[in-house]
């Protein structure tokens, strides 16, 4: 139980630490005085108070002399400002043999001390203290193109276009069910079957009327429907520039059924 704290908290304040760094097999068992300086480090290095857990982590080693500890006070000075120090306990640890690190976790240490030589200079003058690290930009929502954050379209009028379209096709197969009748009617007076009389006149009259209408309000039903039913399907997504749209168009002959858009 004790080894597992002890990596636990080596593992929270190196943060990205070497790959594959592991304590050594010397590690304080719980409740001695450097288990608590380093838990005590860790809670300081999450809070961002970095010279403090530098501290914590120092009395952790001095009371434990565990070398994986140099790690964690390199990394507190450093995140801290105290570039000298930091590059000092890095060159500790990797003198220590880096213990647990892979060899592409010791290539991570040399090549953090070296860019610390790097800041420091060739003079060995302390760099300025860097600024505190600022959080992370969040990323912004991608902007969509014009056009495509609008709301979908409404679908009042395919509903009307299909209303209208029911109600004359309704209407076309009344008329046509009374030109049937008066239709009927002028056959039997034709054929001497219903003697002639004003009534069969007017039922002749009125059968061209009936009939007549039904053809007109058959095709303009069917005109309206069409338009609805494409009206549903070309809107069934948000509108783009440019995509075609069902057009009822008045036309010399009644009403027409046209797709427009720009191509």
């Amino acid at each position: 139980m004790g080894g597992n704290r002890y990596l636990l908290g080596l593992c929270l304040a190196l943060l990205p630490a070497v790959a594959s760094a592991q304590p050594g097999p010397q590690e304080p068992p719980p409740g001695t005085p450097a288990q608590t300086h380093l838990d005590r480090g860790n809670t300081l290095y999450q809070q961002q108070r970095y010279a403090e857990a530098a501290r914590e982590f120092q009395a952790a080693y001095d009371q434990s002399h565990h070398a994986a500890l140099l790690y964690n006070i390199a990394r507190a000075l450093e995140a801290a400002g105290e570039l000298r120090g930091a590059l000092d306990a890095y060159r500790r640890f990797d003198e220590a043999g880096a213990p647990g690190a892979d060899p592409q976790g010791l290539q991570t240490l040399r090549d953090r001390i070296a860019s610390l030589r790097a800041r420091l200079g060739e003079g060995g003058t302390t760099a300025p203290t860097p600024a505190p690290p600022t959080a992370a930009p969040q990323p912004q929502p991608t902007p969509h193109p014009p056009g495509e954050d609008r709301a979908p379209p409404s679908r009042l009028g395919s509903w009307l276009l299909l209303g209208g379209g029911v109600a004359c096709a309704g209407a076309s197969v009344a008329f046509a069910v009374l030109a049937s009748g008066n239709s009927a009617r002028v056959r039997a007076g034709n054929l001497g079957q219903e003697p002639y009389s004003l009534a069969l006149e007017d039922a002749r009259s009125s059968a061209q009327l009936q009939s007549t209408l039904a053809w007109t309000l058959g095709l303009a039903g069917g005109a309206l429907l069409t338009g609805g039913v494409l009206g549903f399907l070309l809107r069934s997504g948000a509108p783009r520039p440019g995509a075609p749209r069902a057009l009822v168009l008045p036309t010399p002959g009644g009403l027409g059924l046209g797709v427009g858009g720009t191509i």
